[in-house]
């Protein structure tokens, strides 16, 4: 279900981006009667130690939207129990999931592609998926706790 707070933007154009290069208040934007309240997580570039990508991108739309936010610092499970239980109203960057499509609603504002990281000596052997499950003596490692998306 897509929210209304922007009028006036496309259908196809993400409320993050705010209907990329439109200047503050373009559009009819209802902020709510309380502010907004986001949480970051730490994670690389995307955000840590008070700087990264989420941080600008989440600055830029409370500057564009008028919106007054308030921004905390919260680990990663707490962020979706908070938003499941209705304490928080925002995260950033988070992955879809059949779970959190029961509670949350997402909006692209950044995609990432993952790679597998194979050793320098396997390189010449391994170029696709088929060729890392040929060699039985290859151990593949994902993190337990992480989702990696719907599909």
């Amino acid at each position: 279900m897509r929210p209304s707070a922007l009028q006036g933007c496309t259908e196809n154009a993400p409320p993050t981006y705010l209907c990329a290069g439109a200047p503050r208040n373009a559009y009819a934007i209802d902020c709510g009667e309380r502010p907004i309240k986001l949480a970051y997580f730490e994670y690389g570039i995307i955000y840590s130690d008070g700087v990264g990508i989420d941080k600008d991108v989440m600055e830029e739309l409370a500057k564009r939207s008028g919106c007054h936010f308030i921004f905390s610092f919260e680990p990663r499970a707490r962020i979706w129990a908070e938003i499941e239980n209705g304490s928080l109203d925002m995260g950033t960057y988070g992955l879809e999931t059949p779970d959190r499509d029961k509670f949350a609603w997402f909006a692209i504002y950044i995609t990432t592609k993952f790679y597998a990281v194979v050793r320098k000596d396997l390189a010449r052997s391994v170029k696709r998926a088929v060729d890392f499950t040929a060699q039985p003596s290859l151990k593949f490692g994902i993190v337990r706790s992480y989702s990696h998306g719907v599909g």
